[in-house]
């Protein structure tokens, strides 16, 4: 029972500690601070680079739900 525990507690942890370095974005708009607010509340990852954001691809419904 404890090695069933431990094993489910291992794979728990290491799903968790994906790698997003790697992470494909797509540009979302403009940097105005209602956006980047939106995205923020939402929880959603988000990077600012030469005023306008980027997402990453695999948030693009989540941010799209709810930022519009």
């Amino acid at each position: 029972m404890t090695t069933r525990f431990l094993i489910l507690l291992l794979v728990l942890l290491l799903t968790a500690c994906q790698d997003h370095e790697n992470r494909e974005y797509l540009h979302w708009g403009g940097a105005g601070e209602n956006v980047i607010e939106r995205l923020r509340d939402g929880g959603i990852d988000y990077k600012v680079e030469q005023g306008e954001v980027y997402i990453p691809k695999d948030q693009l419904k989540r941010a799209t739900a709810c930022c519009t």
